[in-house]
């Protein structure tokens, strides 16, 4: 039986797209989402050597229909291909392309879409005893699409900030996990952009964006400005 089952991973791995074998990836319940890039294909089939029979743009609105339970990885980010509905088509979409969660408003005069998606990542603790390794969903730098008048900003800024803080300590255990990114909140602040990067329970990591770009990382100990 194990046998079998490599054999199907092998043939499917040979296709760019394979099984579901691995330990998480984060699926997308049937729903309304956006789409968090652009031009985003919409293909006949799932898998990139399908035919492209549409596209999408940055912010456009899809109706997921089906998760074909199957994944492809795609510069090092491995989620689900989806049967979606646009408007009056039907294709399927690569998961990587759909925002968790989005957020568009004005600051300045300034149009600004934000989009974040998850990777699962591995942690470990370690305690008294023995080590735990467990898999959840993280947000991390690259997960991050954030947008001024339709131009991408650079997320170096996050990704520095992410790499300085590398474990956290609570209660005698040690976390090897790379802050505790789960849920991003983007809003407009004195003709900036603040958003925050949180656990479950509190402010991890606050950041404020110009309208030229320029993002800024506020250490959470002073709070909001």
């Amino acid at each position: 039986m194990k046998k079998t089952i490599l054999l199907i991973g092998f043939l499917f791995s040979l296709l760019g797209v394979h099984a579901d074998v691995q330990k998480k990836v984060y699926e997308f319940k049937p729903g309304t989402y956006r789409i968090l890039d652009f031009p985003v294909n919409i293909r006949s089939a799932f898998g990139l050597s399908a035919q492209v029979i549409g596209r999408l743009d940055l912010n456009d609105e899809i109706e997921i229909l089906e998760n074909m339970n199957s994944t492809q990885t795609i510069d090092g980010k491995t989620h689900y291909w989806y049967k979606i509905r646009h408007n009056d088509q039907i294709g399927y979409v690569w998961g990587g392309l759909i925002a968790v969660k989005s957020f568009n408003f004005s600051v300045d005069g300034y149009d600004v879409k934000a989009y974040y998606r998850y990777s699962y990542v591995e942690g470990r603790i370690t305690g008294p005893e023995k080590v735990y390794s467990f898999y959840y969903p993280m947000i991390q730098p690259d997960d991050l699409f954030i947008y001024i008048n339709n131009r991408r900003i650079d997320n170096r800024e996050i990704k520095r900030v992410y790499e300085t803080k590398y474990f956290t300590l609570r209660n005698s255990y040690r976390y090897y996990v790379r802050n505790d990114w789960h849920y991003a909140w983007f809003s407009p602040k004195d003709n900036t952009i603040q958003f925050s990067l949180t656990d479950s329970a509190a402010v991890d990591s606050l950041f404020t964006i110009s309208t030229s770009g320029e993002i800024r990382y506020i250490d959470t100990t002073i709070g909001w400005l």
